[in-house]
């Protein structure tokens, strides 16, 4: 700046203002050592099949992807050097992941040694506008934390974030920020504890439940799945009752092929009925429309010209259930009562309908490939009546008693001696007559 000393201008140098301070790191996880760390600008060692663009998201920061750079399709990864890393059983990965713009029920993914450890679903009203597109501003921006940890004594660790995003980026995307590496000896595992004896419950399923023990109400009862009791949510609808098990932060499944973490002798959940459909959303919301219903080839059967159930030619030849999975029938299934605008005729075989929504003729549902992946899902052995069972048999009647009471048996004989007996004494000589009297 400029001064004046006795009329002469004099320069000052001013010392420029010092940079503005980093935000402190993150508190370590006790138990945990930090083995590495990657906090963008610095992409080192990254790949990807979209290019490695470092860009700024308003008050989320610098992040490697975001608007325009990750979208359908796109992934990020790196293999972290582990080797300098004190010895361990257990690795844990931190990050922070963004979301920006459109998404639509669609799943962000992070994979550890090609291990899904870690998805969420994300809806475009999620968070607010800070970088997206400009001049949308429903379409919003989020960042959430994510920690995963997964067995290894690996001397390095493949970390790898992806999304199931159909569209451009610059409609949906995506970046990551804060990525960090951590190695810890965890406890040991516990022993598997013992199988728990084999048990029969009163009743096989919750139908038995109300037609043999007239208990018709929704409720958690005990019924048999593969010879064990197990504990589920009996919902009904008239005599007719379906077991139900919500399973949350389970295995991403979006083929029928696909593992998941259903129960032993349950599978996808799938409606029977439209009074069903109503009464499993009733009770479990969107978890209810991820079902177990697929098509058998590509393409969409009897599209969007007929009602999405079983009931019609075109659709059931084309589409199924799960049901024989488990043992059940594989129809009745109902997914809606009227046609809508989807099925269209993109669509994979195998691959779960991507779910949109309900409405009061059933769900609203996309073919779009396989794009529909979930980890939140009901479970169900999908049994299925078309009757009402039979009652159990009654026990046989005990005999009646006799009128009369039998006669005593006869008398048995005298067992033989084991000798000889004496013989009988001969009787005594008898004795003399006394001599006559003498005369007078």
């Amino acid at each position: 700046g400029w001064s004046g000393n006795y009329g002469y201008p004099e320069c000052i140098a001013l010392s420029p203002s010092p940079p503005p301070l980093q935000p402190p790191p993150p508190p370590l996880v006790p138990g945990f050592a930090l083995a590495a760390a990657d906090v963008f600008p610095d992409a080192m060692g990254w790949t990807s099949n979209r290019p490695l663009t470092v860009t700024e998201c308003g008050s989320l920061g610098t992040m490697l992807g975001g608007y325009g750079v990750f979208g359908a399709g796109a992934y990020a990864e790196k293999t972290f050097d582990l080797s300098g890393a004190p010895p361990h059983n257990l690795v844990r990965v931190e990050l922070e992941f963004l979301k920006i713009d459109s998404w639509d029920h669609e799943e962000a993914q992070l994979y550890l040694d090609g291990e899904l450890v870690w998805s969420r679903r994300f809806e475009l009203s999620d968070g607010e506008s800070l970088c997206g597109r400009p001049g949308v501003d429903v379409w919003k921006d989020a960042a959430v934390k994510v920690s995963a940890e997964t067995s290894s004594s690996a001397a390095d660790m493949t970390v790898r974030v992806t999304s199931t995003l159909d569209s451009v980026a610059s409609d949906e995307s995506w970046g990551i920020q804060n990525v960090r590496v951590f190695t810890a000896i965890g406890p040991p595992s516990m022993p598997p504890s013992p199988p728990s004896p084999p048990w029969t419950p009163h009743y096989a399923t919750c139908t038995q439940w109300c037609t043999h023990g007239n208990e018709c109400e929704d409720a958690t009862r005990l019924v048999r799945i593969n010879d064990r009791a197990q504990e589920v949510f009996c919902i009904f609808n008239g005599w007719r009752g379906v077991d139900m098990q919500l399973v949350e932060d389970g295995i991403s499944t979006s083929h029928r092929t696909d593992e998941n973490s259903c129960p032993e002798g349950t599978d996808i959940w799938f409606p029977r009925t439209h009074g069903f459909l109503d009464a499993v959303w009733a009770k479990y919301g969107s978890a209810a429309g991820h079902v177990g219903i697929y098509g058998i080839a590509d393409g969409c059967g009897g599209c969007k010209g007929l009602a999405m159930n079983s009931e019609e030619a075109e659709q059931a030849a084309h589409w199924t259930s799960v049901g024989p999975s488990t043992g059940a029938p594989a129809e009745p299934w109902f997914m809606r009562s009227v046609p809508t605008s989807e099925p269209n005729g993109d669509y994979t075989e195998g691959c779960w309908l991507s779910f949109r929504g309900k409405d009061s003729s059933g769900f609203r549902f996309n073919d779009q490939r396989c794009q529909s992946s979930s980890s939140r899902y009901v479970c169900s052995t999908n049994a299925w009546d078309a009757s009402p069972p039979s009652p159990p048999s009654s026990p046989p009647s005990p005999p009646s008693p006799p009128s009369e009471p039998p006669s005593a048996p006869p008398p048995l004989p005298s067992p033989p001696l084991p000798y000889p007996p004496p013989p009988s004494p001969s009787p005594p000589p008898p004795l003399p007559s006394p001599p006559p009297s003498p005369p007078p």
